[in-house]
């Protein structure tokens, strides 16, 4: 071989090792690239599981402490207890925003990688949700300042019947009183013995 032929030859192969850095350069970014996407999808449906749960998470905390305090006879812990509700849902309408947010960097890597964009309707859900805590946290401060209007257990003293032998007897301090007469006679009567 010449050396005109063997400079072609280094040539060529350098020019095809160029070539093939160049293309598994090229393959390593897509191959980025798609991991990329990838991930964010995986981070995407995570953080959509967590900002489905949020709601749910609040509205049986909420339930709860308002049935809670409905039961409490005291009216400053029954106020607290609302007033603890409505701070709770108040402040759990900023880790849905920012779980939005997070969600909304993960649908941009994936548009970004389909080239394209998402035009509205971002903050819909997450409004509607933001709007019925804010009404949550808002009707619990208020019934904070009219707790005593919220209390079962002032309802259920007055509310109490006692049921014996038929007759039901309430009286009228609100205490319950049960009549241990036989409806016939005007003897006394104890719980084992039975009227004729």
């Amino acid at each position: 071989m010449k050396r005109s032929d063997l400079r072609a030859a280094a040539a060529l192969e350098a020019a095809k090792a160029k070539s093939m850095h160049a293309l598994e350069k090229e393959k390593w970014e897509w191959r980025k690239q798609e991991l990329t996407y990838l991930e964010a999808g995986q981070h995407l449906r995570a953080l959509n599981q967590f900002l489905w749960q949020v709601p749910g998470m609040v509205i049986a905390v909420t339930g709860g402490i308002w049935f809670a305090a409905s039961t409490v006879e005291a009216e400053m812990p029954r106020a607290m207890a609302f007033v603890f509700a409505g701070i709770f849902d108040f402040t759990t309408i900023p880790v849905i925003l920012r779980l939005r947010f997070l969600i909304g960097l993960q649908i941009d890597r994936q548009l970004e990688f389909e080239h394209r964009q998402l035009s509205r309707g971002r903050y819909f859900v997450v409004g509607c949700w933001i709007t019925l805590m804010a009404t949550a946290g808002t009707f619990s401060f208020v019934a904070a300042c009219f707790s005593e209007t919220f209390s079962k257990a002032k309802d259920s003293k007055a509310s109490v019947i006692s049921q014996y032998n038929g007759e039901v007897v309430l009286d009228s301090a609100s205490s319950i009183s049960v009549d241990t007469r036989c409806p016939a006679s005007s003897k006394p009567r104890t719980p084992t013995r039975t009227c004729n």
